[in-house]
């Protein structure tokens, strides 16, 4: 789905200046964050290049990709600003991953730094939001190998209440049933492993969400926080559902 900005899907980079009003003299607002450490600059999301070379003094030179974001389906454009060089051309199709320019510090910069910008655009305006938790939920997270990882990711993960009752943890195979069927899945999960029980809820992942119990949770139920969090997912994962008008 999503990588961070070095190409790394397991790690997000070191920020050395946040998303968020800032001081410089005066009080402004940073429309990105700024990520360090690492050289070579590579594409977060699959898209077309719309703008390579100089922007204006404080940019210095970007690369702007048009993409669709994953999780809303919206346009994107995502803006790497301060690059000291580019590898990609006014459009060009990117892949994932791929390696677009080089860090710099072009443009109103204090040291070589990653400037990304997430913006969503109506009409002539655009609204940004924090590049690190739009990253976050995006991300994919390393898929299963074996098959007894999605066994324990089950009894690691907290799931939601489906309605008036508790529904415990995802290990409570009752509980992981309801909302496995209320996701689409018409299988049945029981205790023990094999080809009609969390197998088949395996090969159904694998098939719809790429493996992953939490990209199920956050194409399915729009879900934004990150994994494994025990009791904190069951809450955020209900304020996620009501912020998006979706029934449990």
């Amino acid at each position: 789905m999503t990588v961070f900005p070095d190409g790394s899907k397991t790690r997000i980079p070191t920020v050395s200046s946040s998303y968020g009003r800032r001081t410089g003299g005066a009080f402004s607002f940073h429309y990105g964050a700024d990520f360090v450490g690492y050289s070579a600059l590579r594409a977060i999301l699959p898209g077309k290049v719309t703008q390579v070379g100089h922007m204006n003094s404080n940019a210095g030179n970007v690369v702007v990709i048009d993409s669709i974001d994953p999780v809303t389906r919206r346009k994107v454009t995502i803006v790497r600003m301060h690059v000291a060089s580019w590898s990609v051309y006014v459009g060009q199709t990117v892949s994932e991953g791929q390696i677009i320019g080089a860090m710099g510090d072009t443009g109103n910069a204090s040291g070589r730094c990653d400037h990304v910008e997430i913006r969503y655009w109506s009409g002539d305006d655009f609204t940004t939001s924090d590049p690190v938790a739009w990253l976050k939920a995006r991300v994919t997270p390393p898929r299963p190998t074996v098959a007894g990882t999605i066994k324990k990711a089950v009894n690691a993960i907290r799931y939601p209440k489906v309605s008036v009752k508790t529904l415990g943890r995802i290990g409570d195979v009752r509980g992981l049933q309801k909302i496995a069927t209320k996701g689409g899945y018409t299988g049945r999960i029981d205790n023990k492993w094999g080809p009609r029980s969390q197998a088949g809820f395996q090969k159904w992942l694998d098939r719809n969400y790429g493996g992953s119990v939490l990209t199920w949770l956050r194409n399915r139920w729009g879900y934004t926080g990150d994994a494994y969090q025990g009791p904190v997912m069951t809450a955020a994962l209900r304020r996620a559902n009501a912020e998006n008008n979706r029934v449990l």
